[in-house]
């Protein structure tokens, strides 16, 4: 019974992920005024994005994990901006989205959320070639997902490393 819970709570923080959360939002060189089209994690307004996730491990925290690989991203010329949320962010936003689910609520925890980056592709930069790459590079990424507005993908398609 405990493990469905968890297991129902950490379908929930993906799609939160996927569809709501608070951030501070790093711009590049995208500063056309238009700032409410130009949010990342709005969807599906912002829909050529690419969301990278970091989870709790035996070695390294979340947040720890997306600090260290954050300002790699920031100076990457194929990225036009990224937003950061941590770990806390994200429990709070699970917490707003969730709060007719009390039980639901209740159960969660802040170690149990994801740390996550939203990625917006420069210009001319094939979303779904960047995503492979930081596959590659970002080795302490748990998931690297070029559809973090569409429905969550059946597990056999998923690209969680």
């Amino acid at each position: 019974m405990q493990r469905t819970k968890w297991i129902w709570i950490s379908l929930a923080a993906v799609l939160l992920v996927v569809g709501v959360g608070t951030a501070l939002l790093v711009s590049g060189s995208d500063d056309d005024g238009d700032d409410a089209a130009d949010r990342l994690g709005d969807c599906p307004s912002a829909s050529r994005q690419v969301l990278v996730s970091f989870r709790n491990s035996s070695g390294a925290p979340a947040d720890a994990k997306m600090r260290k690989a954050t300002p790699a991203l920031q100076r990457d010329p194929e990225v036009e901006a990224i937003r950061v949320e941590n770990q806390q962010a994200n429990f709070e936003a699970f917490k707003k989205y969730f709060a007719d689910q009390p039980e639901l609520a209740r159960l969660a925890r802040v170690g149990a959320m994801p740390a996550t980056i939203w990625l917006r592709p420069a210009d001319g930069v094939d979303q779904q070639a960047l995503a492979a790459r930081l596959r590659d590079e970002l080795t302490d990424a748990d998931e690297v997902d070029t559809t973090p507005c569409d429905d969550p993908p059946a597990p056999a398609t998923s690209t969680t490393r």
